[in-house]
């Protein structure tokens, strides 16, 4: 059952908190969500595979070659925070941890439109801008450029690792599929006033890790 607000105050304050837990997520589990991703590509298509973090290093060698700069540039700041590597391919992997999708675009609401199922959101600044931006400074094909969810009811900061794949649900959609189809407008961008501007991704358009890192 979706959970029922009282007020917009206690709505709002529910959306911090949310956003809150989801980047504790994202920071305690980068690692160990990593490794999962690695180990559904080899048991799904065969192949091995491996990862290294991305962002992180890149925004670091930045900071230390600028350390008179207060502001990471926006092509920067909009790297992936994966390249996994596979079948003599690479990605890059933004990667979102998430506990669930979002319900209301089953069946809709007054602010929200029908899909007829579940959605995913994708702030659309900074994340999806600066991803292009990412990709356009460093010359990195969109379709090599994966929006990748983790989803688990019961992810957690101390979850026991490694991770267990039958309890993570993983949906990707490549960059180039998400601008086509943002560009559509077939995705509705959504904000309550107090959050991001955000994208609301189909998961009926996403795919799973084996169709996906082939």
């Amino acid at each position: 059952m979706l959970p029922r607000y009282p007020d917009d105050d206690a709505r709002r304050k529910a959306y911090q908190n949310e956003r809150s837990q989801r980047w504790s997520l994202e920071e305690k589990l980068l690692i160990p969500i990593s490794n999962l991703i690695c180990d559904v590509i080899r048991i799904e298509s065969g192949y091995s595979a491996t990862y290294q973090k991305y962002a992180e290093p890149l925004i670091d060698n930045f900071k230390n070659s600028h350390p008179s700069t207060q502001t990471v540039p926006d092509e920067i700041r909009g790297a992936p925070d994966l390249k996994i590597q596979a079948n003599n391919r690479e990605w890059f992997v933004e990667l979102k941890i998430k506990k669930m999708a979002y319900h209301n675009t089953r069946n809709g609401s007054i602010k929200v439109p029908r899909y007829g199922c579940e959605s995913h959101y994708l702030d659309d600044t900074p994340v999806y801008v600066n991803l292009l931006k990412h990709a356009a400074t460093y010359n990195i094909n969109l379709e090599d450029i994966v929006l990748l969810y983790a989803v688990n009811p019961g992810a957690a900061t101390t979850m026991r690792t490694p991770l267990a794949p039958e309890e993570w649900h993983l949906e990707c959609i490549k960059l180039n599929d998400l601008k086509r189809n943002v560009e559509s407008k077939r995705y509705f961008k959504y904000t309550e006033g107090y959050g991001q501007p955000a994208w609301l991704i189909r998961c009926d358009d996403m795919q799973g890790v084996s169709q996906t890192f082939i």
